[in-house]
């Protein structure tokens, strides 16, 4: 069985996108983190571990511990915590890698981790200036791939249970509204502060989008080791997609019928759209382009 798993882990590192292998970092980290604090905390060895890897808010101590800024984003204790930062991983960071290329990933992940970070160590020298709090959790990087999902995307449903379809501009408005009113409480404002924070930082990476610019560009010498080495046929991709949408030319909704010169023509799109979008920005699109858009995402 363990073979198995091996396999699998390699094989997605190998074959998968950047969501699915940060899935699998965080996943692998909470698996050994709770064997070892299984076995370890009542010994007294495991919290010299976690002090370790999580974010310290005390500035003398985290000058001494600088790797914890960023191994702060992948360490997760409690299992609903895991469960719900992985959920909103996979969807948002779908969204981000569909329509904005799978190199963009990480970038906004690490960055909104770091932005979520800053804010945290801000608030906890000035509210907790005496003694030391810690943080840990990709909340902050995952609300960061929210924020841009909802810039780039904010006409996309999304599903929720016993509600429905849920527009994503709303979710991520909803998601805002949440911290601002997690910032007055007192067991975890400060996390609620990170969580503003790697928001904030989606933001800025979108809006900066439109307009051209490309926040996320530092990352591409140093994310070519994480580049697929046996990249899926994009053909035999588009080839299960039925993507429908509006054309300024006919009426009503029309269907991409399921056949390789019409795939091919969908790849011609996607790919001019997604090059006039790093040339002109988001908000160059046409209406119909930005349905397109939407439409394909949906797979």
């Amino acid at each position: 069985m363990i073979d198995s798993i091996r396999n699998d882990i390699r094989q997605i590192f190998s074959n998968g996108n950047m969501v699915s292998r940060l899935l699998v970092i965080n996943i692998v980290i909470f698996a050994v983190l709770i064997l070892l604090e299984a076995f370890l905390k009542y010994l007294g060895f495991f919290d010299p571990i976690f002090q370790n890897v999580a974010l310290h808010g005390l500035p003398n101590k985290l000058m001494f511990k600088p790797w914890t800024i960023f191994s702060h984003m992948f360490v997760h204790l409690g299992f609903w915590h895991l469960v719900w930062n992985m959920v909103g991983l996979h969807l948002f960071g779908r969204i981000v890698g569909d329509l904005l290329g799978d190199q963009r990933v990480l970038p906004t992940y690490l960055m909104g981790g770091l932005a979520g970070a800053i804010i945290f160590v801000l608030f906890a020298v000035i509210t907790h200036p005496d003694y030391d709090v810690t943080a840990h959790g990709a909340s902050a990087a995952v609300c960061a791939l929210a924020a841009v999902a909802g810039i780039i995307a904010p006409d996309y449903e999304i599903r929720l249970l016993l509600i429905g379809n849920v527009k994503l501009k709303y979710i991520v408005l909803a998601f805002i509204i949440m911290d601002l009113v997690g910032t007055q409480g007192y067991s975890n404002a400060g996390g609620h502060y990170a969580h503003l924070g790697g928001t904030l930082m989606g933001l800025i990476i979108a809006l900066q989008l439109r307009n051209g610019v490309d926040l996320t560009s530092w990352s591409s010498v140093f994310s070519k080791g994480f580049q697929t080495r046996k990249p899926r046929s994009t053909s035999k991709v588009a080839r299960k997609l039925k993507v429908e949408y509006k054309s300024p030319t006919l009426s009503g909704r029309q269907s991409l019928p399921d056949n390789q010169e019409d795939t091919n023509d969908f790849e011609e799109e996607l790919n001019r759209i997604l090059d006039k979008i790093k040339a002109s920005g988001y908000d160059k699109l046409t209406r119909e382009e930005k349905d397109f858009l939407t439409n394909a995402s949906k797979r």
